[in-house]
């Protein structure tokens, strides 16, 4: 089975994970003040120590690549590049709404996601599933006013999920 490591560091709270087929061995979670620059590698360190593996162990890496934070984004793919070129690793991107929306894979419900853009944004998306696969993108990825965002979700997703804590009203 293949040995992964996973980083995500588009948001304050990140996390690292190592993965062998589809069992999780591992996760830690970054819950950073300042940026991924000070915890990332030491986390990584206590991991591996942790679990016995070492990154010649992995046969690939995969990491979260927006949206999100630039700086947080920039951190967790300068880290993987080195990796990725030191010990000739494949690297898979995954979008951060995607995985955060994979939280609700197994819901029969749509599944809408939001991310704090700042400024006034919000970062969204709305998924269906099936079986814990991506059926349908209801929404796909966007970066907008929180209220274009709600109306955007009306009539498409039934239930608002995190959406519904922007003061968004089914139909």
């Amino acid at each position: 089975m293949m040995k992964i490591l996973a980083i995500d560091t588009s948001t304050r709270m990140g996390s690292i994970a190592l993965v062998e087929g589809p069992h999780l061995v591992a996760e830690m979670q970054l819950n950073v003040e300042a940026t991924h620059t000070e915890r990332l590698l030491p986390a990584l360190s206590v991991l591996f120590e942790k679990t016995g593996w070492k990154i010649s162990d992995l046969d690939g890496l995969a990491l979260t690549i927006g949206p999100g934070s630039f700086t947080g984004l920039r951190i967790g793919l300068v880290t993987l590049k080195g990796f990725a070129h030191v010990h000739h690793l494949p690297v898979v991107g995954v979008s951060s709404l995607l995985a955060l929306a994979h939280n609700g894979a197994l819901s029969h419900w749509p599944v809408s996601v939001i991310l704090d853009a700042k400024r006034g944004e919000v970062f969204g998306a709305a998924y269906q599933f099936e079986k814990g696969h991506v059926a349908k993108i209801l929404l796909p990825e966007q970066c907008v006013k929180p209220e274009i965002f709600c109306e955007a979700l009306k009539g498409v997703v039934e239930n608002a999920g995190p959406a519904s804590r922007l003061g968004c009203v089914s139909p």
